[in-house]
């Protein structure tokens, strides 16, 4: 499963699969994105986007940046 990278490490890791696109180890977000990544969820630290309706690629974004803000220095 292959890594998002920032700055020699890793972020995010992605898959495609046949039903589904997923994040990987995205971990627990703010409250705020938690909500919105709720019907999502599949556990604690996946998120799966189903493959019968549009990426979300707005909160592809927002949990990328929430990533990145978050991670330590």
């Amino acid at each position: 499963m292959p890594p998002a990278w920032l700055d020699g490490r890793r972020l995010v890791y992605f898959a495609g699969w046949k039903e589904h696109m997923a994040l990987y180890t995205i971990g627990v977000m703010d409250a705020e994105l938690e909500v919105d990544l709720a019907p999502f969820r599949a556990d604690m630290d996946t998120v799966r986007f189903p493959l019968k309706h549009p990426v979300p690629y707005d909160l592809v974004e927002w949990i990328t940046r929430a990533l990145v803000v978050a991670r330590p220095a």
